[in-house]
């Protein structure tokens, strides 16, 4: 590597202007006598035989001559990418980064001064620099550039992402705090954004592909002290967030520009975007309910009136609105949209039409989270058996019905009848998705749960941990799916009498999940309840009452009095003051809340019948 001067031992930070890639490309015959050629390739058949008498880069050479081709500068870019992708390719990415940039910040057209390698770096000094050069001198020239840009090709399963080296320059961008930018051809960028309008999944297909520790080097050493380095420091978890962070960023922004530059007179085109725009709000962006509801609501009332209320796109809405509000506790909500899409789907449609399933399926799902199991189970069968004959058992629509009848199996203690469900889908998931796919992780999450019931401790906290890992790597912290990984490892903790891992967990739950969806809600509700319960073993009565009567006032505002939960978190709380001796307290409470003649209050009031008579004599 060479400065200015051409000396060795530096790292120069000259780039040229990106307008000169153009220029070059030219100069060297016209993009057909560049096209298919690597980075690699055109290093080989052009810059190193243009550069080869003075053994400089680029750059270097282009200072030392009174009128330059262009004029090198201080870089404002640094370019991440793999040598073996097509050259064009990157250049049409830069190209489509930096004026889709100029367009939406309405700046200048002033030259962006870019650090390639092939370019900036020597291509004749190519030897091995020691680690510690690439942690000092590496590190301080990308923190003076300030913003890396990785050419992130093909986006179905980013090339850059599965080097070492290009791991190495995610690192420098995390510990020197620069800013990570990503760039696609206007090609891919649009082929992209057009499958997920279609199709939300292609986003996990994504995520399942993308992990910094997966990342291999044409030289062992290499690898292991870049790996060596990232876990020491900054781990590969926040590697992976941070990429993770501006891809979602990206698509996000990408969603809602393509919202706002297409025409309501359009017809269907338009509601596919608002319906894309709010799906990936609801799903990935780390349950941010609020800003998708409109976008869903929208979406739903567009394909209606556009549609009509039996066409497939409309229930595709009607069905996501509705899991929107079962996931914020919305259940009334929830049930009446989910009633409407079957009983359309049940006129209009075959009882083993994809659409009739999955309208049976959510309303399984939400009957589960509401505690009524029976109506639950009863759909659940019903629709996992109609869609293994239909479907086949591999197809993922059986395989998440399969996971939804093992799930309700674990709430209501089948174990026996859960486990092989659990197992089946987990194993089948791993082979079709990957281990590392999101609903891959989902099902191995389920099965580390009824492991836990099982008592099957090993297995169960190896499993938790690797989700919780995977997904805050994936989704972020704050991610409902993070949240609920974090709770499954508190409780395994507490289970285990782990206490301060336990309590640091809860805590850090409570709190996400506080921030992100709220007190009141439902999973929030759950963390609470098994953190008091937490404290009152440790004896933290005046913790537990806290948490304990938070959780019931939530409980009775999100799901109301009778619940099955609300019922619990009252027993709850009836429990600890009658440890604390509060014997009368917890009775009256109980009669309060639940009514004298519940079955509950009568049960708690017989088993503890000798304290109250004691009491009163």
């Amino acid at each position: 590597m060479d400065n200015d001067d051409g000396t060795a031992n530096a790292l120069s930070i000259k780039g040229l202007p990106f307008a000169h890639f153009h220029e070059l490309i030219e100069a060297w015959g016209g993009r057909d006598a560049v096209r298919g050629l690597s980075t690699a390739d055109v290093c080989a058949r052009f810059v190193q035989p243009a550069t080869r008498g003075s053994g400089l880069s680029l750059c270097a050479q282009y200072s030392r001559l009174a009128t330059p081709p262009a004029a090198p500068a201080d870089a404002a870019w640094f370019v991440s990418h793999a040598w073996k992708l097509g050259f064009l390719d990157l250049v049409d990415a830069l190209d489509h980064f930096f004026r889709r940039r100029r367009r939406l910040h309405s700046l200048d057209a002033q030259p962006q001064i870019v650090w390639f390698d092939l370019f900036s770096n020597s291509q004749h000094n190519t030897q091995a620099k020691p680690l510690d050069w690439w942690e000092r001198t590496f590190m301080n020239a990308v923190k003076k550039i300030g913003n890396v840009v990785m050419v992130m090709l093909p986006c179905s399963n980013p090339v850059p992402l599965t080097r070492a080296w290009c791991i190495f320059e995610v690192y420098a961008t995390v510990l020197t705090g620069s800013n990570f930018h990503i760039a696609l051809p206007s090609a891919e960028s649009e082929t992209f954004l057009n499958e997920l309008r279609l199709d939300s999944s292609r986003y996990h297909s994504l995520l399942a592909k993308v992990s910094c520790k997966r990342s291999d080097a044409i030289n062992p050493s290499d690898k292991k002290a870049i790996f060596d380095l990232v876990q020491k420091s900054v781990g590969f978890v926040k590697l992976d967030r941070m990429v993770f962070e501006t891809i979602s960023s990206w698509i996000t922004a990408r969603l809602e520009h393509s919202v706002q530059e297409t025409e309501k007179e359009s017809g269907p085109e338009y509601y596919d975007w608002v319906y894309a725009a709010g799906n990936f709000r609801y799903l990935y962006l780390c349950g941010q309910y609020d800003t998708a509801e409109p976008l869903l609501t929208e979406s739903v009332n567009g394909r209606r009136q556009l549609l009509g209320r039996n066409h497939p796109d409309t229930l595709k809405s009607l069905n996501c609105l509705a899991r929107l509000y079962e996931s914020n506790g919305k259940y009334p909500e929830s049930e009446r949209i989910l009633l409407e899409c079957l009983k359309v789907c049940e006129t209009t449609l075959s009882p083993s039409h994809p659409d009739t399933l999955t309208a049976i399926n959510n309303l399984a799902t939400l009957y589960r989270s509401q505690g009524r199991y029976a109506e639950s189970k009863e759909l659940a069968i019903k629709c996992f058996e109609t869609s293994e004959n239909t479907l086949g058992l591999k197809h993922p629509d059986t395989l998440r019905n399969m996971k939804n009848l093992a799930l309700l199996y674990y709430y209501i203690q089948r174990y026996d009848d859960a486990e092989p469900l659990n197992e089946q889908c987990y194993q089948y998931r791993k082979e079709t998705l990957g281990e590392d796919h999101p609903d891959t992780l989902s099902s191995l999450s389920d099965l580390a749960m009824l492991y836990l019931a099982q008592r099957r401790m090993s297995e169960a906290e190896a499993q938790l941990s690797m989700c919780l890992t995977m997904r805050e790597g994936m989704l972020g912290e704050a991610h409902p799916d993070t949240t609920m990984s974090m709770n499954n490892l508190a409780l395994f903790y507490s289970s285990q009498m782990q206490i301060a891992e336990a309590e640091a967990l809860f805590y850090r739950c409570l709190e996400l999940r506080k921030a992100s969806i709220g007190a009141a809600h439902p999973s929030t509700l759950t963390t609470m309840r098994l953190f008091a319960i937490l404290y009152q073993n440790e004896g933290k009565y005046e913790k537990a009452e806290e948490l304990m009567q938070e959780c019931l006032e939530g409980c009775k505002k999100t799901l109301g009095k009778k619940h099955l939960k609300t019922v619990d978190a009252v027993l709850n709380l009836a429990k600890l003051w009658r440890i604390q001796g509060k014997y009368f307290d917890a009775k009256n409470l109980c009669v309060k809340e639940l009514g004298e003649l519940h079955p509950q209050t009568v049960a708690f009031v017989h088993k503890y019948e000798h304290f109250y008579k004691n009491l009163e004599e």
